[in-house]
């Protein structure tokens, strides 16, 4: 358990925390779909978030960024196509639901 502490714990050179790197992880999960993605990157960066103690979250590296803005900026893309894709599907699925009412 030590040595999973000392992971969890440490930082980087550039200060960068477990979380810092979770945040900016380019992990592929394969899976098609911005939306789908977005979940999936949000549910590891929260999984890693429970592991780390609490004042982490707001711990910055030394560019003076904390783990969530690292990862707002490194998904905004995303985020962005992900929010489009909803916005369609809803769309979609008001369209479907007029024509059967």
């Amino acid at each position: 358990m030590e040595i999973f502490d000392n992971l969890i714990q440490g930082v980087d050179k550039k200060e960068n925390t477990v979380l810092h790197l979770a945040a900016t992880s380019d992990q592929d999960w394969n899976i098609f779909g911005a939306a789908l993605k977005m979940m999936w990157h949000f549910k590891w960066f929260q999984y890693t978030k429970g592991l780390v103690p609490e004042d982490y979250t707001i711990r910055t590296n030394k560019s003076d960024k904390t783990a969530g803005e690292l990862f707002k900026q490194s998904y905004s893309s995303l985020i962005q196509d992900g929010g489009a894709w909803f916005k369609e599907t809803s769309e979609s699925c008001s369209v479907v639901a007029a024509l059967f009412a």
